[in-house]
Parts: structure tokens; C-alpha cells; sequence
């Protein structure tokens, strides 16, 4: 996935394990400015 400098980012996910059950589901998407400066440094 490539992100562009100075937009809006929203994720959401499923985590599952080798076996193909869910560890956790993000349904409500997270959203942060990438390029901002407000995160920590990839």
C-alpha cells in the first residue's frame, strides 16, 4: 500500500491467526494525517 505525504489515512482490519480464527477486528476505521509530523517516524 503506498500513502501520499499530507492526506488522510483510514484503516480497518482483521487479525487472524494461522489456523484462520479472528484475533481482533477493527469494524470503526481509524483515521491520522500521514505527513503530518504527529506520528513516530517509520
Amino acid at each position: 500500500m503506498d500513502i501520499s505525504q499530507h492526506c488522510v489515512v483510514a484503516l480497518t482490519w482483521v487479525l487472524t491467526d494461522t489456523l484462520g480464527e479472528q484475533l481482533d477486528v477493527l469494524d470503526e476505521p481509524l483515521e491520522f494525517f500521514m505527513g503530518g509530523g504527529d506520528l513516530l517516524p517509520a
